[in-house]
């Protein structure tokens, strides 16, 4: 389990699992967590159950990221989209009902980051702010 410093979160994260069965494209909840709490990242389908992350700058982060497909997966948090500049790579969870604990902590300067799933950059994706 890599274990890194990035973020704390703002509200309450309650993440929801993405479409069971490949039905729905779009992942909806936004993930915020407060202090001392975690956010709740899944992988299914090739896609993530949400697409918006929201922390404090900063602030202390905790993802718990679950695989429930049997294709590797991780959580990488990148400057822009170019995915040039990283700020967080997280470990590659090969298998389904995987789980890995990411610790970081948020960059200090606010803005909107990129993150996705390294294995498959252009399906899995989404926008990480940072307020």
């Amino acid at each position: 389990m890599r274990k890194l410093a990035f973020a704390l979160l703002t509200g309450t994260a309650v993440m929801a699992g993405c479409g069971g069965d490949g039905g729905s494209a779009s992942p909806t909840p936004t993930a915020s967590a407060g202090p001392g709490e975690f956010i709740e990242i899944t992988a299914r389908n090739n896609r993530f159950n949400t697409d918006l992350v929201t922390v404090d700058a900063g602030a202390r982060v905790q993802i718990e990221f679950r695989s429930n497909d049997a294709a590797p997966h991780n959580i990488a948090i990148y400057e822009t989209a170019a995915a040039e500049v990283e700020v967080f790579v997280g470990d590659i969870v090969i298998g389904p009902r995987e789980v890995e604990l990411y610790e970081f902590d948020a960059p200090l300067e606010p803005g909107t980051y990129f993150f996705r799933c390294d294995v498959h950059p252009i399906e899995m994706i989404g926008d990480f702010v940072v307020l």
